[in-house]
């Protein structure tokens, strides 16, 4: 495991709600407090800033997802809410700006030809499928993944999409289901068994949205925050609710080369534990990404886990959240 600091200056002051997208050796650290996206070296140094908030022709209100491509010089910065997609350089330069006729969730590029794949949600005002494909001009080529249900759509907070090279992976928060966009089409590739905690049939089959909602706070439940795949591993991110209070959260790693899942269960209360909470990205050589705050790390005991402990020393409570890259064997 090794500790990687993110530069703390008076160009780098980050909030607390972070994404993060690692590609080509580079962090790309989405702060959804300021709305900037912050490009960082593989040391977490800053390089530069990407994005603005604002009206004008190369900026946006807010930004709804975030996708990368090093290769090609290419950051897409999506706003659901404007239905806009901006494309700028790794350098934070303006490349273009397109429209998308009509609202969505998150969203990711086909980097095979200029269409983008669209997540609609359920009960969706386009009264499609809650995945879309749309053409270079925001037309609706394809939907697919039923919607037509009452429930009142989950307010997806992390990544729905994930790529691993061409492989386009969906994670949705109420599914026990990741499916895979294939030539084929939108397919199911893992399904799992949350026992007691397995969200019913009934509860998308409500006849109304405030029932449905009313009937899930009623009973034990999972979701699956987070789910992403490198050549080797895949890595799938579970939160089970209780009523009695005792919430859990479970990580899967699935060893691809055997087929093997392992689980780490984690439980959210325990301030001791760094890996409970933070998990934020996989590299192309299989090193999971957790983001944590300096005082967990300063006040964690079992420091020889990591190769670089020294650099603790260095570190403040007042600096940014910190970088742990830890390489799964």
């Amino acid at each position: 495991i090794t500790i990687v600091p993110i530069e703390t200056s008076d160009s780098v002051l980050m909030g607390s709600e972070i994404a993060v997208t690692f590609d080509n050796s580079k962090f790309y650290i989405l702060d959804r407090t300021s709305r900037y996206i912050y490009r960082l070296d593989s040391d977490g140094k800053f390089l530069n800033k990407i994005g603005g908030v604002g009206r004008a022709g190369n900026e946006y209100a807010q930004i709804s997802d975030l996708a990368v491509n090093e290769a090609e010089d290419r950051v897409d910065v999506y706003s659901g809410v404007e239905a806009i997609q901006i494309t700028y350089d790794t350098l934070g330069e303006f490349k273009e700006r397109r429209r998308i006729k009509s609202q969505f969730h998150k969203a990711i590029p086909d980097y095979d030809n200029s269409d983008t794949w669209l997540y609609l949600g359920y009960a969706n005002m386009e009264k499609r499928g809650r995945v879309a494909k749309v053409d270079v001009e925001g037309n609706y080529i394809y939907d697919t993944l039923a919607s037509e249900y009452n429930i009142i759509p989950m307010d997806e907070l992390y990544p729905v999409f994930f790529r691993n090279n061409k492989d386009i992976f969906i994670r949705e928060s109420l599914s026990n289901i990741i499916h895979k966009i294939s030539d084929k089409g939108v397919e199911p590739i893992y399904e799992f068994d949350f026992g007691k905690y397995q969200i019913p049939e009934k509860y998308f089959q409500s006849s109304s949205s405030s029932s449905a909602m009313e009937m899930l706070f009623s009973m034990d439940f999972a979701t699956i925050s987070l789910f992403m795949q490198s050549d080797n591993y895949a890595v799938v991110e579970v939160f089970m609710q209780a009523l009695d209070g005792d919430h859990v959260n479970a990580i899967g790693l699935k060893n691809l080369k055997t087929g093997i899942w392992q689980w780490i269960k984690n439980d959210t209360e325990d301030k001791g534990n760094i890996f409970n909470l933070g998990l934020k990205a996989i590299t192309s050589e299989s090193e999971i990404i957790y983001l944590v705050e300096p005082s967990r790390l300063i006040e964690f005991e079992n420091k020889d886990i990591f190769t670089n402990p020294d650099i603790i020393s260095t570190i403040d409570e007042s600096d940014n959240l910190v970088i742990l890259k830890c390489k799964l064997d």
